[in-house]
């Protein structure tokens, strides 16, 4: 689903430029070796699920809107990046609002969350890439 996508990458990225350089790279490694390819992942086999019905299925719309979207989840990376040299308030505020933000867009998508095997990839996604975001934090400290 693509607005959590852009959520997290916008956190980790913000996460990442308050913790320094080393941990900025790091988060590179992380979009790139293994949030990107699951977006990929997601867009082949479920595309009107990942792109939260943004794009008809099997056309060339939606292999054209599901590349923008993965180039979208690098750029809220680099935005996070950007946006992290803010005020602890300001901080705050924006990862409340991107969260907020995701939540809408998922919910207001009225796509079914899980079901033909989105479950597990979920579950496995959402474990690796809270996994990095642990290795991240632990690095920095």
């Amino acid at each position: 689903m693509i607005a959590f996508d852009l959520a997290y990458e916008l956190s980790l990225g913000m996460t990442c430029t308050r913790m320094g350089i080393p941990a900025q790279r790091r988060g590179w490694l992380i979009t790139g070796l293994l949030y990107v390819p699951s977006c990929v992942v997601g867009t082949v086999l479920w595309p009107r699920w990942q792109l939260m019905g943004l794009s008809p299925e099997n056309t060339g719309w939606s292999i054209l809107t599901g590349m923008v979207g993965v180039a979208l989840v690098a750029g809220a990376y680099a935005l996070g990046l950007r946006m992290g040299r803010v005020s602890r308030a300001r901080f705050v505020a924006a990862l409340v609002v991107a969260w907020t933000l995701a939540s809408v867009a998922m919910f207001a998508s009225h796509m079914p969350i899980f079901g033909e095997g989105r479950t597990v990839f979920l579950l496995v996604s959402g474990s690796l890439n809270a996994a990095a975001l642990a290795y991240v934090i632990r690095q920095a400290w």
